[in-house]
């Protein structure tokens, strides 16, 4: 580990870093019922499998699937994944979806959040010197790469929601990649997480980072609920509700000719 590269700490702010001691492993504690009966729990072997033999790994599983909530304890929790010295990083595209998750994995982990789980956005770090998991928001390891460009103190890099293609995951894929062909993350393992089938993709532009071994997505079948389309009719039937009438609008008025708050029938949602 590189002696002058600081920890995952911003410190003061949000893109200054500072020390923070190495994390000390934990007896991984026993996954909930829940949590087992995720389809993502059942290709637990094969996804730290596939982990273990590759730099870059590719996993893609419908949404609800738990992807975003097993797979970065998985990589956690096997034994000699990941050094002790190194935490475990998944990227949320949304600071919203960083913070939820690492309340939900440090609850039924029965932790405190900031104990072995936690999370970092912009100004606000919430983990501690034990922490080995922190959801981060990309754009946070997008400023960790410019304070540390080896990403160091990272053993694992988990990047979540890919197939969202938002500019700061696009740019960080560039970055890893350029950085890996170049030798200079030796020590990190990638894994790239989809919502969709287009895994092929990702696993094409990583493909010479694997080098010989190939790079084949891991697919998990299957959700926890179904998910049906509803359109805007539906709904409105749904809750016996019908759209005042289209008015004149104009500037400052909502689709349906009145006051942006009144569009719904009067109702105020409240923000934006």
């Amino acid at each position: 580990m590189n002696a002058n590269a600081a920890e995952f700490v911003p410190g003061q702010g949000a893109d200054k870093a500072g020390e923070a001691p190495g994390p000390r492993r934990q007896a991984a504690p026993q996954l909930s019922e829940a949590m087992r009966s995720m389809p993502t729990y059942a290709k637990k072997d094969w996804i730290i499998g596939g982990i273990r033999h590759n730099t870059v790994t590719v996993i893609s599983g419908d949404t609800g699937c738990g992807k975003s909530t097993l797979i970065p304890q998985f990589v956690c929790d096997a034994e000699n994944l990941v050094a002790d010295d190194k935490v475990v990083v998944c990227t949320q595209p949304r600071r919203v979806a960083a913070i939820t998750l690492a309340e939900y994995v440090a609850r039924d982990r029965g932790q405190e959040l900031g104990d072995e789980v936690g999370y970092q956005i912009r100004f606000i770090n919430k983990f501690g010197e034990n922490t080995r998991l922190i959801y981060a928001t990309t754009a946070i390891v997008l400023r960790r790469l410019h304070s540390e460009p080896t990403l160091d103190s990272i053993g694992c890099l988990i990047i979540d929601e890919v197939h969202e293609r938002d500019v700061y995951t696009d740019f960080l894929l560039l970055l890893i990649k350029e950085a890996m062909l170049n030798g200079r993350m030796s020590h990190l393992k990638i894994v790239l997480m989809s919502a969709t089938l287009n895994a092929e993709d990702f696993a094409s532009y990583f493909l010479k980072v694997n080098g010989s071994t190939g790079l084949k997505p891991i697919h998990v079948p299957g959700r926890m609920y179904e998910v049906d389309d509803w359109y805007w009719e539906d709904a409105c039937e749904a809750v016996n509700w019908c759209p005042p009438e289209k008015g004149g609008g104009g500037k400052g008025k909502g689709k349906f000719g009145g006051d942006r708050d009144r569009d719904f029938g009067g109702r105020d949602f409240g923000g934006k």
